[in-house]
């Protein structure tokens, strides 16, 4: 069984995706930018509560390095 999750009207092949890019930080829009590859066209936009959905789970599955300040000039 592939590894797939729904948001909305999609079914995202997770085994698939490249990258997602939130698009909060960057330009302040609650969008959620999925990834297949570097082709553009290869990607879906998601916004709203799909946005805000897949990103409250992504938060509840990953790993943040975020906050990590290592000093790599010692």
């Amino acid at each position: 069984m592939k590894n797939l999750i729904k948001i909305g009207p999609w079914f995202i092949n997770l085994d698939n995706v490249r990258s997602v890019q939130d698009m909060v930080p960057a330009v302040r829009q609650n969008q959620l930018i999925v990834r297949f590859s570097d082709n553009p066209n290869e990607s879906i936009t998601l916004a709203g509560q799909d946005a805000d959905n897949l990103r409250t789970w992504l938060n509840s599955v990953v790993n943040d390095l975020t906050h990590l300040h290592i000093d790599n000039d010692s």
